[in-house]
Order: structure tokens, then sequence, then C-alpha cells
């Protein structure tokens, strides 16, 4: 039940951090990255007390199996949180700095971060209802946001080439870039988890 209020939790900051991006709204950026960090808390106190239960000796081979796919899928949900993290940090810069990325570019992000948040979502349903069916569909839409990832950085450089762009927007929008894409592989190493036997069943 822990795991699961961690699990809806972490896709609740997803949503969250997502709607910063598309509204441009800064101003609870700090709130979030301290839910990010309750989040982390949580995860980091089941899996103590999962190694607590283990040290006691009070698991059987088949818990403590269970056990260590609770805490695989934990590191997952834990790993979402920091980037969700670090993506506050990349909006807190774009704030500070006054970047301003072209419409072109935050229509593309506000598309990546919608596969993303679908990619999550119907990764965690997979362990909650065993419905691994999901998992074909969730490798294709990784499959598009690293087209997505891929074709953002061109237009980028495009628009950078063409004077359009500041080329000192290059890092900051490539960090924001790679934090989306390192989300979306945790989103797969969820569902692939799933697949191999759900923890939550």
């Amino acid at each position: 039940e822990e795991v699961i209020r961690c699990g809806r939790a972490t896709d609740s900051l997803l949503m969250e951090v997502a709607e910063s991006v598309w509204v441009d709204d800064t101003g609870h950026l700090q709130p979030l990255f301290e839910k990010a960090d309750q989040v982390r808390r949580l995860n980091e106190q089941i899996t103590e007390y999962l190694s607590d239960l283990s040290a006691a000796g009070s698991m059987s081979e088949e818990q403590a199996n269970e056990a260590v796919g609770i805490m695989y899928l934990l590191g997952d949900f834990d790993r979402v949180a920091f980037l969700c993290q670090e993506m506050t940090d990349s909006l807190e810069e774009k704030k500070e700095k006054k970047y301003k990325y072209s419409k072109d570019a935050m229509k593309d992000l506000e598309k990546s971060f919608i596969l993303i948040e679908e990619m999550y979502r119907e990764a965690f349903q997979m362990h909650v209802n065993g419905d691994t069916d999901r998992e074909k569909k969730i490798r294709k839409k990784k499959e598009k946001v690293l087209d997505l990832s891929l074709s953002m950085r061109k237009a980028h450089l495009d628009r950078v080439s063409k004077g359009k762009c500041s080329a000192k927007l290059t890092r900051p929008f490539q960090k924001i870039l790679n934090t989306l894409d390192r989300i979306s592989n945790s989103c797969l190493n969820i569902a692939d988890s799933a697949v191999q036997g759900g923890a939550l069943r």
C-alpha cells in the first residue's frame, strides 16, 4: 500500500513539473522540489523497512524475492523524483537568466512531457493490475520521445545557425532534453520490471 502511494505521488509530481513547463509557471518551483524530496524520503523509508525485515530473518525466500522486486521498483520511482528535481533546477535557471525558448521548442517539449506522463502512468498500472500488454505501447512511446528529442536538438541548432536563437541556450536546452530522456528510460524500466513479474501484485 505504501509503495502504491509512493508510485502515485511520483505520478502527481511528474504532472506538476510538466504543468510548470507548459504554462511557464516558476512561482511554485521550490514547493515542487520539496515535494520531490518527500517522495524520495518515502522511498528511502520503505527500502529501509524491507532491509530491516530481511536483516531480522523474518522473510521467507518468496517474500525476499518480492522485496527485491519492490526495491528495484522504488529505485526507479526515486530516479524519476530526482530527475524532476533536476527539471525544476533547469526551470529556475531559465527564470533567473531569462532564457526564452521558441514556440516550436515549447510545443515539442509539451508533446514529450505528455508522452512521458502516459508512459509512467501505464507502466505503473502494469504493476498494479498486471496488464503487461501495455509494454509494447510504452516501448513505442519511448521511441517517439527519442525521435522528438533528436528532432528538437536538430531544430535548435538550425535556429542557432540562422540567428533565430541564441547559442547560449544550447546547454540549458540540451540539459532539459537529457533529463526528459532519462525519465523516459526509467518509465521503460518500470514497465520491463512489471513484465518480469510485477512487484505489487
